[in-house]
């Protein structure tokens, strides 16, 4: 059956050329085979397993080494640019426009997720000739907003993870994907200190969850790179009308059961192997969560203090 709800189906062209990739010589991996299921508790977080997506995937998966939130391009390794023609959806142009079947890398590229994970998994790529590393930058930042306010299905998402938060390829890239998160479920907030009314934050989550408006850009933008000169991983949630920020310990202190990339700590862990999957549980997943990734009182002294100075 086709992995998308009927009300997704509106994106006709797009449904169509990606579910066709999938099930060609392009992917590592099926979308089919993956598993989910709701894990009960008051967090609905959603567990998903595929048992054979690891030994395929590029990069496969490996115990979480330390990583600098800022690094230089390298051109000698994977990057975007060394993908094949048949791998790329379309073009996407900085007001967000995708236009489909074109390989136009002039401005953005919207790329089919070799291995995908959720119905959609797709990679927009900024302006990849610049060879912008995985380090947030406005012009990138921009298309990403404006693509995901231009999406009609209520489900499309925009996701990205910064270096020391599990980004695997260091070339500015955000993943498209169909899927609503648990932490959108949240509803109790908080205020951030200072006289900023832009930026809120969840007070029921088991990690920091700030929330701040897709439009104006420049607030969020001046937040993300207050965190990469602090050296502060972090991963980003888009909805076409909010951003989840998660502000993060580095990768390497993940070391426990569960590897915590954006997906993860937006409430959808994704396991390894069927007794993960089975036994999580909302109070194990919520522990880990707030050990592991959930910043450090010194870190949270820095953000707090960032906008007490706005």
């Amino acid at each position: 059956c086709s992995p998308f709800p009927e009300i997704l189906k509106r994106m006709d062209g797009f449904t169509k050329k990606w579910t066709e990739l999938t099930e060609s010589d392009v992917a590592r991996t099926q979308y089919g085979e993956w598993e989910e299921r709701e894990v009960g508790g008051p967090h609905r977080f959603i567990v998903k397993h595929n048992e054979g997506h690891w030994g395929k995937k590029r990069g496969g998966r490996h115990a979480p080494q330390k990583a600098e939130v800022v690094s230089g391009f390298n051109s000698d390794a994977f990057n975007f640019l060394k993908i094949t023609p048949q791998e790329i959806i379309g073009s996407v142009d900085k007001e967000g426009t995708l236009t489909l079947d074109s390989t136009d890398s002039t401005e953005g590229l919207l790329i089919f997720n070799v291995s995908p994970m959720f119905a959609g998994h797709s990679l927009i790529t900024p302006y990849p000739q610049r060879k912008y590393p995985q380090v947030m930058v406005k012009p990138g930042l921009e298309m990403a907003l404006n693509f995901i306010q231009k999406v009609s299905d209520p489900l499309g998402r925009l996701v990205f993870n910064s270096l020391g938060a599990f980004a695997s390829v260091n070339h500015l890239h955000f993943h498209y994907l169909c899927q609503r998160f648990p932490v959108e479920n949240c509803s109790v907030f908080g205020s951030v200190p200072g006289r900023n009314h832009l930026f809120k934050m969840f007070t029921d989550y088991p990690t920091v969850v700030l929330v701040v408006q897709t439009s104006p850009v420049d607030p969020l933008m001046g937040f993300l790179e207050f965190l990469t000169a602090r050296s502060i991983p972090f991963n980003l949630l888009f909805t076409p009308k909010t951003v989840y920020i998660f502000p993060r310990k580095n990768q390497v202190h993940n070391v426990g059961v569960y590897r915590m990339a954006v997906a993860e700590v937006s409430g959808c862990p994704i396991v390894q192997n069927r007794e993960e999957y089975t036994n999580i549980t909302d109070e194990a997943y919520s522990r880990s969560m707030a050990e592991e990734i959930c910043p450090e009182d010194d870190t949270l002294r820095e953000i707090w203090n960032y906008f007490e100075g706005l």
